[in-house]
Parts: C-alpha cells; sequence; structure tokens
C-alpha cells in the first residue's frame, strides 16, 4: 500500500268528524179535516199553540243544523290543520354500481420482482459511506506489548523489520483503534510503497452484519481509497474462507489488487483479511496485511501470521 498520512358519520293525531243533523219531519195532514175552531172554549188557542210549537220546532231544528253543521266545519278544518302529514318516504339511494375492475393492459408493464439476493457476495451494492468511513481509527489504540502487536481484542506476533513509526492506521478509516507497524518496499521521487500489519475492531453499528460481509467490505473499502491505492486498476479474489481464531469463529478473505503507479515497479499487493466475533455484542476484531505481489516469502509470513492470532 502508498505510504503516507491520508485526510480522512311523528306520528301523527286525527279528530273524528261530527256528522251534520237534519231537521225533523213536520206532521202529515193529508186524508184529514182538522176539526173547526171555536173561539169559546180555547180550541182555537190551542191550535194556535200547537202550530207555535211546530213552528218553534222547525226553526229550533233550522238552527241546529246550521250551528252543528258549522262546528263540525270547524272541527274538521281543525283536524286538517293539526295533523301532521305522514312524511313522504324517499327511496333510498341505491349505491352506484362499482367500476368494473379494470383488465390489465397487454401493453402495461409486467409488475417489479424484487432482486434475488447476489450469489457472490452479500455486499453487491458496494459499501456504504458510513461503512468505509464511519470508524475512528486513532482512538483507542493499543500498540505493542512485548513482542506483541494488540488491537481490538486480538494479539499477533510483532513481524521483524516493521516499525511502530511507519505506523498507517490512520488510513483505515472503516476501523476503530488501529495500529498498524509497517514496512517501506519501494520508494519513488513523489510516492512510496509499504507493506502493512494491522490490528483493529469493527463497529457492528456501522453495517457490519457477520465476519464474511465485513472482510468483504474492508476488501472493497481499501480497494475504493485512495489513502490505500490511487493509482487501482483492479482486483482478484484469491480465497473466502470460514475459520476460526483461537476458538472464536471467523473469517478469512485474501485478495490481489493491483495498481498502476509510473514511479514504482510494485505491481500492488496481496491483501489478507481476518474478521473475528470475540463475543463483543458491539464490534468485531480485524487484522489486515498486506504485502507486495510477487515477494513469496512475505506472501509464507502473512500466511503464518495469520495462523499465529489470537485472542487478548
Amino acid at each position: 500500500m502508498p505510504g503516507g498520512t491520508p485526510s480522512g358519520g311523528g306520528g301523527f293525531q286525527s279528530y273524528a268528524a261530527i256528522g251534520p243533523l237534519g231537521p225533523p219531519s213536520p206532521p202529515s195532514w193529508e186524508g184529514q179535516v182538522p176539526p173547526p175552531s171555536s173561539p169559546g172554549n180555547g180550541s182555537g188557542r190551542t191550535v194556535g199553540l200547537v202550530l207555535v210549537a211546530v213552528a218553534t220546532t222547525l226553526l229550533l231544528g233550522i238552527a241546529t243544523f246550521f250551528v252543528v253543521g258549522a262546528l263540525v266545519d270547524e272541527d274538521d278544518a281543525g283536524a286538517r290543520s293539526t295533523a301532521t302529514p305522514a312524511p313522504t318516504v324517499e327511496p333510498t339511494p341505491q349505491p352506484d354500481d362499482p367500476d368494473p375492475t379494470p383488465e390489465a393492459s397487454p401493453d402495461a408493464p409486467p409488475t417489479e420482482q424484487p432482486t434475488e439476493p447476489n450469489p457472490e457476495g452479500p455486499n453487491p451494492d458496494g459499501p456504504s459511506v458510513l461503512q468505509c468511513t464511519g470508524g475512528l481509527p486513532e482512538q483507542g489504540v493499543t500498540g505493542e506489548r512485548g513482542r506483541f502487536i494488540t488491537g481490538g481484542g486480538l494479539r499477533v506476533p510483532k513481524p521483524a523489520d516493521y516499525e511502530s513509526a511507519l505506523d498507517q492506521g490512520s488510513a483505515f478509516t472503516f476501523a476503530d483503534g488501529v495500529f498498524a507497524p509497517s514496512k517501506i518496499i519501494e520508494q519513488g521521487l513523489t510516492s512510496g510503497w509499504v507493506a502493512t500489519y494491522a490490528l483493529g475492531s469493527l463497529s457492528r453499528g456501522n453495517g457490519f452484519e457477520s465476519p464474511r460481509q465485513a472482510a468483504e467490505v474492508v476488501v472493497q473499502c481499501m480497494a475504493g481509497s485512495p489513502n490505500f491505492y490511487s493509482d487501482f486498476t483492479g482486483s482478484t479474489e484469491l480465497d473466502s474462507t470460514e475459520t476460526v481464531v483461537d476458538g472464536a469463529p471467523a473469517w478469512k478473505l485474501t485478495q490481489e489488487i493491483r495498481i498502476d503507479d509510473p514511479e514504482l515497479s510494485v505491481e500492488g499487493d496481496i491483501a489478507k483479511v481476518v474478521v473475528v466475533d470475540t463475543g463483543d455484542p458491539s464490534s468485531y476484531a480485524l487484522f489486515v496485511s498486506v504485502v507486495p505481489i510477487g515477494d513469496q516469502a512475505m506472501i509464507d509470513a502473512q500466511d503464518a501470521a495469520v495462523g499465529e492470532l489470537e485472542l487478548r
């Protein structure tokens, strides 16, 4: 890797009507001759009284007819004006017929189906900005302890000729507490190349979901970062394997990362990434080593270092 320091919803009442009363029928005199009246014995007065009574009766009948008729008419009118008319029952509106189910147009595009996961890996769309830059590489660095380098809950023997003064930890912007002693491989006029061993941790809260997924994300972040490979041209996965580190489940991934820097003869790095589930609910432990392509001795030492990883 290049050496240097990165920037990081009522009813109604009815009344009975009284029928009209007719006048009484007058007495019939047909076929009878009334007796002659005699002024002396009072029969004339009697007849007169009878006639007066008959006339009075007729008058009373006529008056009764008109009075009762008027009362009946008045009661009928009152009944008509008082009674509440029966409410008109409006027909219940029927809902409009529902629109028929529209038939699918033969020209309509088919409904998009969910995309199936990419079988080549759990992170087909590339890493997120948070995954690649959400780390705190300079926080909680542990460094060297005797012949070991430590960090992220892991330790590994310090490789010979790797210097703490050449610590490249700040470039690991995806990780926390990174200690990364390095060794100079080549130096150009404006650029240089170093081999690096690094230990740190990956915050699960930044989108690291399993050791395998985390290892793949780390390699992608490295290859896409100018802090690592400003002249990156491509990468090839060499190995991706489930493993165990000191009894803890882990994932090991080896990637060839190529660059093209006219100032340097190196072709790129063999990057080895190991992510370990140490049981910490908030993070995974991380080991990263990058050594030059073609340097078999350094590649062998890199493989050996993976076998020497321990939980701290």
